[in-house]
């Protein structure tokens, strides 16, 4: 999927950026599945570790007085960046020099 595309292009990095050393994912309700494959794929793949996971109830749809709100599950995961694709990177990019 896009997402997961994306979160790779992150890892690994690219011609122009360097990769990030950390990620965080997170998703709202019906979603959280969506951000769970991401995380698990990275590291399936060996891109990242999932370092952290969190869950939250955020309220939604506060009205300015701050009435009728109302809850959403949320979950976040930190991904760390893995060693080996950070080391990765620096040979790649020291072959290209």
């Amino acid at each position: 999927t896009w997402d997961t595309r994306s979160a790779a292009t992150f890892l690994r990095g690219t011609e122009d950026k360097e990769p990030v050393a950390g990620l965080q994912v997170s998703a709202l309700g019906n979603a959280i599945p969506a951000a769970a494959t991401v995380a698990t794929r990275m590291e399936t793949d060996g891109l990242a570790t999932i370092t952290k996971f969190q869950t939250a109830y955020p309220d939604m749809d506060k009205t300015g007085a701050g009435t009728s709100a109302h809850g959403c599950a949320q979950a976040i995961f930190t991904l760390t960046n893995t060693e080996a694709n950070l080391t990765a990177y620096k040979a790649k990019k020291a072959e290209a020099s």
